[in-house]
């Protein structure tokens, strides 16, 4: 018998709510059908989105959801809480010989507009409240996440695994996806090995042999070339810069400039400008 994907489900699931759903496996079963998109790995309601790109609201999300999941591991048993913003969320674990392979977590969910308030770092948390899903029951939480734990295990039983190579380069895949989400923020991959619950020298690995870079090059040099576009056409400081693009040293960020571009920020912007004046037509 031939299985729709996982994330077939999840959209079937997810249309027509404002419900958001994240699946994370910790054991890889080396099943493509099993991966998630991207969108449903993290947390990537517009609340969640807005929330991690406050000051520190990033690391802040990034420690909630392993407390959630270290919760998960502790107890083998789902649970309903609020998260660090106050959102409302539905945590659910997937047993596998009664050892946690994928955590489920049914979130987006505006349970209580005052601790939504008193949690949130927003100036004005309520603005999202129409993006949010309200009066959902903790029964079709729970039905939800049952039948994607029966549709995991399914898969699992009725596709046998793909090679390793195959696999890997699905991991690899999720690597990039997260780096190019996210290298505004200042993320290491000891962290990502963190979410993602694989080894971090594994992962280093894999990424290399499949994209011919380190995953460190990789993203220092997606910000090197977001704040090249800075440069050019914003007028913020060097500093702001260099944390805008995910650096926060902005020394090493003027070091590895150079070393890039043969060229200090300032003297690329310095040069920018007077590339600007000297093609800037005026009319007679």
């Amino acid at each position: 018998m031939e299985c729709a994907s996982l994330q077939t489900l999840i959209d079937i699931i997810e249309q027509g709510t404002l419900l958001h759903i994240c699946i994370l496996f910790v054991k890889d079963y080396h099943n493509e059908k099993l991966v998630p998109a991207y969108k449903n790995i993290i947390h990537s309601s517009a609340f969640c989105f807005a929330s991690k790109e406050i000051p520190n609201g990033y690391d802040r999300c990034l420690e909630c959801k392993k407390k959630a999941i270290q919760k998960l591991f502790d107890t083998k048993a789902p649970y309903f809480g609020y998260c660090v913003n106050g959102a409302y969320e539905y945590c659910y674990p997937v047993l596998d010989d009664n050892e946690v392979s994928a955590v489920i977590f049914i979130g987006n969910i505006l349970e209580d507009e005052k601790v939504l308030c008193e949690r949130s770092l927003l100036q004005s948390p309520l603005e999202y409240a129409s993006t949010m899903e309200k009066n959902i029951s903790h029964k079709t939480c729970f039905n939800i996440a049952s039948v994607l734990e029966s549709y995991i295990k399914l898969i699992v039983m009725t596709h046998p695994p793909q090679s390793i190579k195959s696999a890997d380069w699905g991991i690899a895949t999720l690597m990039k996806e997260y780096a190019d989400s996210n290298f505004m923020c200042a993320f290491s991959l000891s962290q990502l090995a963190e979410i993602y619950h694989y080894n971090e020298k594994y992962l280093g690995r894999i990424f290399k042999m499949t994209y011919n870079i380190s995953f460190k090059e990789y993203v220092n040099l997606k910000r090197l070339q977001y704040s090249k576009n800075l440069l050019k056409f914003s007028k913020s400081s060097i500093i702001d810069i260099s944390l805008k693009s995910g650096f926060n040293n902005v020394t090493y960020f003027n070091r590895l400039f150079k070393s890039h571009y043969g060229m200090t920020p300032s003297e690329y912007r310095a040069q920018m400008l007077k590339f600007d004046q000297e093609h800037t037509l005026f009319e007679p």
